[in-house]
């Protein structure tokens, strides 16, 4: 059945964008006021628009998507109300006769389609809930059928709303304090968890991402309606969001309701001749299963429709030409699906002429005809074919270079052929020369090349296998190799062999004990190679002392020092008389120096002639220490 009823009584009706409408009043004896605003503007700048002030007791509020109208119902008289986008009222009628007046009316809602208005009905002396009437509003008479509600013991239900993505009754239960969902009179939720105490919702409202919220009281409201909430679907979790009007008779609702069309190319930059797929998805958050729906399209000039890859059971192409599609759906059911078709991109004819796809017979809320988007993914344009190959295009001897050729195109069909036959995107290199490739989708072509190197040889590494040092000098390292520059070194050794780099091809080895030093060489191929040296301290250790010398100022023999071919540093000479004491002292002197030795002094005079004593210290470049001592003649 398509739905095209068109409710009575003009009006200016509002958008259906997702704003919700929030109705109350400062006390029971004041004027009700309507506001709007936007769900994800909740927050600390959430800006209210007032969209009337009213002087009716305004109950249960619900959107009608068939006119884009608020619909209510006066408490006090029972009287249906119709509200526009300006705030202007037309009574519609009462339903005094036609419900139970002794019942109070709170909760309420438009159904999905937009033409009953339903609300529920509650036993004043019982406190709980009996009945929901359902008023038609798009007949003659405001016609009121009724059910009765099937509970297990006291329910308050203070407002319903209908779920635009699965079609589903909710409430808001404030006997128990939780979410119930209500279907063909039965009332359920066992599975929702209780709200914290002095919680209730006075109005329930979804937005169009299927998100529901709640107006009511929070704790210590005392008694009004000042708060947002967030209700989970899934658990019935309250979150309070933030404080707003403070309120008595209040309700929500919202026009959450939207049908998505969405038509996509892929690959959306295809070449000539390719086959692509052309795709609609329909989205329905409407609340409500349509039928007879249908779907229609005009195919571009330089495309060609050829056949229907997939469609859904409840769809049927009724018309499938080279260049237009109209597709019938039996039910638009609460969910996403596609219809996806085959399409040929001519060779000979430009792209162009696009249309917006559309579909129809939905009533006016909704657009009464949804058109598809207009992002780039619902047009095309074709593209030359290019291609380009990747990879490295040097390797070492041996190895196997891989080598991709990539092109910029989507396109399905192509082809890629190498000039020594191999097929496909990749292939291995294992020689030097050029390596060509050819790709193609049958009306185009593209070729690119690459020259691959390898080396002649395996790579070669060469040291010296030892060298002899001695201790405390250095040597200078060379290696020789055959690879090609640039190279990268890397040396390890013992902290002992005292290298001066460890990256450089030649670095400067001072060892203080026998060590290995190992190099590794990569060439400019990616090779490598490994050679060691073997580097030998010869730890000399002779120093000479004199046992005579003569201070006489005949240039020969004048001071008293230590000699020798040993890499060291005298870190303590003293020379003692023969009663032992200290005629002469020094610190970190060299060896084989004379002016740093004793020049046969005592003080500021000459020492007499005699023996005398010495001892000394030692110190080595392998950082071990020797005492040494003797005795030595002075003569003049």
């Amino acid at each position: 059945m398509t739905l095209t009823v068109q409710l009575s009584a003009q009006g200016v009706p509002f958008p259906c964008d997702g704003k919700f409408f929030i109705t109350g009043a400062a006390s029971d004896e004041s004027q009700s006021v309507i506001l709007s605003a936007f769900p994800e503007e909740i927050g600390p700048t959430l800006v209210w628009d007032t969209v009337a002030q009213v002087s009716y007791k305004l109950g249960p509020i619900g959107f009608s998507i068939l006119d884009n109208h608020l619909y209510a119902m006066d408490t006090a008289t029972f009287e249906i109300l119709k509200i526009d986008a300006t705030g202007h009222v037309t009574v519609l009628g009462s339903i005094d006769s036609k419900i139970d007046t002794s019942l109070e009316y709170k909760a309420g809602c438009i159904t999905a389609t937009g033409i009953k208005f339903t609300i529920v009905g509650r036993d004043p002396v019982a406190g709980t809930d009996e009945r929901l009437y359902n008023v038609r509003l798009d007949v003659p008479g405001l016609q009121v059928g009724n059910l009765a509600l099937a509970t297990q013991g006291q329910i308050q239900i203070n407002d319903i709303v209908y779920d635009p993505h699965f079609g589903v009754l909710y409430g808001f239960d404030a006997v128990n304090r939780r979410l119930v969902q209500i279907g063909g009179g039965l009332v359920a939720g066992f599975s929702f968890q209780s709200a914290d105490p002095g919680t209730l919702m006075s109005g329930l409202f979804f937005d169009q991402k299927g998100n529901l919220y709640g107006y009511g009281q929070g704790s210590g409201s005392n008694g009004r309606d000042n708060t947002l909430f967030r209700i989970s679907k899934q658990t019935g979790a309250v979150t309070p969001l933030r404080t707003v009007l403070r309120s008595v008779r209040s309700d929500a609702c919202s026009c959450p309701y939207e049908i998505i069309l969405d038509r996509s190319f892929f690959p959306a930059n295809p070449l000539p001749c390719d086959t692509i797929r052309l795709s609609y998805k329909l989205t329905n958050h409407s609340g409500f299963i349509y039928r007879d729906v249908i779907l229609k399209d005009v195919i571009p000039q330089g495309l060609k429709l050829i056949e229907t890859e997939y469609k859904p059971f409840y769809a049927t192409v009724q018309s499938l030409g080279p260049d237009s599609i109209i597709v019938s759906y039996s039910d638009l059911d609460l969910r996403t699906d596609s219809i996806v078709f085959k399409v040929v991109v001519d060779p000979n004819v430009p792209v162009s002429g696009f249309q917006q796809a559309f579909l129809e017979r939905f009533p006016f809320g909704l657009g009464q005809r949804i058109l598809s988007g207009s992002d780039s993914n619902s047009e095309l344009s074709t593209t030359g074919l290019e291609v380009e190959i990747t990879g490295d295009t040097i390797a070492c001897l041996g190895e196997s270079i891989p080598l991709t050729a990539q092109s910029s195109s989507q396109s399905p069909q192509l082809n890629f052929t190498w000039s020594d036959g191999i097929t496909g995107a990749s292939r291995p290199a294992n020689s030097s020369g050029t390596y060509l490739v050819t790709v193609s989708n049958g009306c185009q072509s593209a070729v690119d090349s690459v020259s691959v190197t390898f080396p002649d040889d395996p790579l070669s590494l060469s040291l010296p296998d030892q060298q002899e040092i001695n201790e405390g000098n250095g040597f200078l390292i060379n290696l020789t190799t055959n690879g090609r520059a640039p190279f990268v070194f890397s040396w390890t050794a013992p902290e002992e062999a005292r290298l001066s780099c460890k990256t450089c091809a030649s670095p400067i080895a001072s060892p203080t004990e026998n060590v290995t030093a190992v190099v590794t060489v990569t060439d400019a191929f990616g090779c490598t190679a490994t050679d060691s040296i073997r580097l030998i301290v010869d730890k000399i250790r002779d120093v000479l002392a004199p046992n005579v010398f003569t201070p006489n100022q005949d240039g020969v023999h004048e001071t008293f020092f230590l000699t020798g071919k040993a890499n060291a540093v005298i870190g303590r000479l003293d020379v003692f008389d023969r009663w032992g004491r200290q005629v002469y002292h020094a610190e970190n002197i060299r060896l084989n120096d004379a002016a740093s030795g004793w020049p046969g002094n005592m003080g500021n005079r000459e020492a007499p002639e005699g023996v005398y004593f010495w001892s000394a210290q030692i110190n080595y470049a392998d950082e071990t220490e020797e005492q040494l001592q003797g005795n030595v003649s002075l003569f003049r």
